[in-house]
């Protein structure tokens, strides 16, 4: 009987640690002669270390990789492994399809260690990422909503990480690029005032970059959405208008020149209309000699504008009545 209770103890052990699943994290090692648990397990040295994370890397399974890696730059920080070990961390989450993750562990690299071989690579991984932020194209799910919530646009990702790169590397052949889309990511969430900063950053440090015309263009386009966020801003909506008789004058060969002169008339005809409403008040209000100084504003300074037709009509109205009287 007493036998029988202790086979019996024997197997509740054995189907503890093996049917269970418990025992089978551990691995016999014939290096050492032990058993060891490979998630706990961290070797002697950084390079053993090292060669436990690479080997794991290269069967694919990047989230015990990961794992691995950290093991070196947590237990071996300073050694000669540790470098290449963030390195393979942002590598890794990048392999798991996280790439903002991805671009925080290569810019500890950097910033842990500046004497890295990897720089230039680094800033190009980093563009990548932050191209795949610039041009994702959202497919507005309910999961993708909720995660907006508690987590940063896709443009303030992509210009963080732009950033990044420009930082890291002032003389990178792309930078003007890479400076241009960080402004625009600023214009994409309205932030028109960061953006137009960082236009003319591209404008005044990059004096040969194809992309300086785009970025005037662009200051002005800022200007423009400004004055609508601000309508009642006669300041904002001048500086508007100054932006594309600017920008027509100096790049007359662009590209974006048609453009700029369309944007232009629509606000002049915005303008004409503003004054064409002064006009109107004064008239209402019996003022008819305001009145009259306004319609002529309209028709000299806009005589292109519908309002020009109609404040002509209400000028031989108004002057029509005054000689009748």
């Amino acid at each position: 009987m007493k036998r029988l209770g202790i086979t019996i103890f024997f197997i509740s052990i054995y189907y503890a640690l093996f049917v269970s699943g418990l025992f089978a994290y551990w691995e016999w090692s014939p290096e050492t002669g032990k058993w060891t648990n490979p998630k706990y397990y961290i070797g002697a040295t950084s390079a053993e270390q090292w060669k436990i994370a690479t080997n794991v890397y290269k069967t694919g399974d990047y989230e015990k990789a990961l794992r691995e890696f950290k093991k070196v730059l947590e237990y071996f920080p300073t050694s000669t492994e540790a470098s290449e070990a963030q390195f393979m961390v942002g590598d890794c989450y990048e392999k798991l399809l996280l790439p903002y993750e991805a671009c925080q562990s290569y810019q500890e690299v950097i910033d842990k260690y500046p004497s890295t071989g990897r720089l230039k690579e680094i800033v190009e991984r980093q563009k990548k990422i932050a191209d795949y932020f610039y041009n994702y194209q959202s497919d507005g799910s309910i999961k993708e909503k909720a995660e907006g919530l508690f987590t940063m646009s896709k443009w303030e990702k992509a210009a963080n990480i732009y950033q990044m790169a420009i930082k890291n590397y002032p003389y990178y052949e792309k930078a003007d690029e890479v400076q241009y889309r960080i402004a625009d990511c600023y214009m994409q969430m309205g932030k028109y005032d960061t953006a137009m900063a960082e236009f003319e950053k591209l404008s005044s440090q990059y004096l040969d970059s194809p992309w300086i015309d785009n970025a005037e263009y662009q200051k002005a386009i800022c200007s423009l959405n400004e004055s609508i966020k601000f309508p009642n801003s006669e300041q904002i909506f001048e500086k508007a208008i100054k932006s594309f008789e600017e920008f027509i004058k100096k790049y007359p060969d662009s590209e974006f020149v048609d453009k700029a002169k369309k944007e232009l008339n629509k606000l002049e005809e915005r303008k004409s209309e503003r004054v064409y409403e002064i006009a109107k008040f004064y008239e209402k209000s019996g003022d008819l000699g305001s009145a009259k100084i306004y319609y002529k504003q309209v028709i000299e300074q806009f005589p292109n504008s519908v309002w020009a037709t109609t404040s002509k009509s209400r000028l031989n109205s108004i002057t029509k009545n005054e000689n009748q009287n």
